[in-house]
């Protein structure tokens, strides 16, 4: 009878039914007013445009840039409005060329479409997707830029040609979201692994990735510069830094754990936060869930010796550790790795020896109750407007 059921819900029509509501949902921001960092972003893209100053508050910013320079570059089209929606659309647009990149890489470790169909429809109805696809915050500019990069890390590095998508979306992650430099690990390596590669062993060929690389370095080089001299000069209107100049090591270790509240939050993060990646209740935090759900996506690695699943592992460990020692970490900030997770746990119910048909099941129902439970806030929603 499962089998008949999976089946039934597996037919594409079904699927691409379910991924559609989902996107479309995503879609009521377009309505509702702007909140927190989104408005932080759009006075920054204001600024700019108007004065040519990269301020909020006429003070300097050390705000991460892509998000206020892509709203600046869409505003010059037709004004900040324009730029706002347009912005939000192409977000959705990136979202989704994000996907197809999760797409492709998971697809290297499971060559299984069923499943890797199912990984898919996961990440697109899941509420924390829906909600950020088309926000102006950066998660969509992160989810997109680090599953390309992931692809392409896990394709032949010693090519040169791989090494142009590589050094980019590096770049646009860092600029993104500072502690996303700890991806420069994995770049590092497989740096290392050119230089090493026979065929590379020509001078010109390692000089041309050298000149690259440090063609890259120019803007980061350029803008921690500025950030440098801002955050010296304490000139700045909002500063990320704070953090670790007004607090221990220790304290933002506990409070990126999650063992206490950072006074710059509301909530405590963390560990606690993980379940609300899954789970749609807002504000939800519970260690409780949160380390059975947190074990279960991880543990299947330790079974997969694949190189794209051994990239993937490594990556989901040091963005958490660059999100620990940041003192952070929530629902939000866990979204980027959201198909990681996913793949995690197919991956342990596989080393587990668990049927398959109970994921795609518990896949599928998962799948539709995201479905409904959006459906539900578009009402809301669209009954306040």
């Amino acid at each position: 009878m499962f089998n008949k059921i999976c089946n039934l819900l597996e037919r594409p029509a079904i699927l691409y039914t379910l991924a559609g509501i989902s996107i479309i949902s995503g879609l009521r921001t377009f309505f509702l007013p702007l909140t927190g960092d989104e408005i932080t972003y759009v006075n920054i893209a204001t600024n700019l445009l108007e004065n040519g100053n990269y301020m909020l508050h006429e003070r300097a910013s050390t705000v991460t840039p892509v998000v206020p320079l892509i709203i600046s570059a869409f505003s010059l089209i037709n004004g900040i409005e324009s730029g706002i929606f347009l912005s939000r659309l192409f977000l959705v647009i990136v979202s989704l060329v994000g996907v197809f990149y999760a797409h492709k890489t998971i697809s290297k470790v499971v060559d299984k479409p069923a499943i890797t169909s199912l990984i898919v429809l996961l990440i697109i109805v899941n509420t924390n997707f829906v909600s950020a696809i088309s926000s102006l915050y950066p998660d969509s500019i992160l989810f997109c830029s680090l599953w390309i990069l992931l692809y392409y890390l896990s394709e032949d590095v010693t090519k040169f040609k791989n090494w142009i998508y590589i050094l980019i979306f590096t770049l646009l992650l860092v600029l993104t979201r500072y502690l996303y430099a700890v991806v420069g690990l994995l770049v590092l390596f497989a740096f290392i692994k050119y230089l090493k590669a026979d065929e590379n062993k020509n001078f010109s060929q390692i000089l041309q990735l050298v000149f690259a690389v440090l063609f890259a370095l120019i803007p980061l080089g350029l803008w921690f510069y500025y950030v440098g001299t801002v955050e010296s000069e304490q000139t700045n209107s909002i500063s990320y830094f704070n953090r670790f100049k007004n607090h221990g090591l220790l304290y933002n270790l506990k409070a990126g754990i999650g063992l206490i509240r950072h006074e710059e939050v509301g909530k405590v993060n963390g560990v606690p936060a993980f379940a609300s990646l899954f789970i749609p209740i807002t504000g939800m935090r519970s260690w409780l869930l949160s380390i059975p759900l947190l074990f279960l996506s991880l543990y299947g690695y330790f079974k997969v010796f694949s190189s794209a699943g051994n990239k993937i592992f490594l990556i989901i460990i040091l963005i958490m550790l660059g999100l620990v020692f940041a003192g952070t970490g929530f629902s939000r900030y866990w979204l980027p790795l959201l198909p990681a997770y996913l793949l995690g746990f197919y991956l342990t119910s596989s080393a587990l020896r668990i049927p398959e048909i109970w994921f795609r099941c518990i896949a599928l129902t998962v799948a539709v109750i995201y479905v409904f439970n959006e459906l539900r806030l578009d009402i809301l929603v669209f009954n306040k407007l």
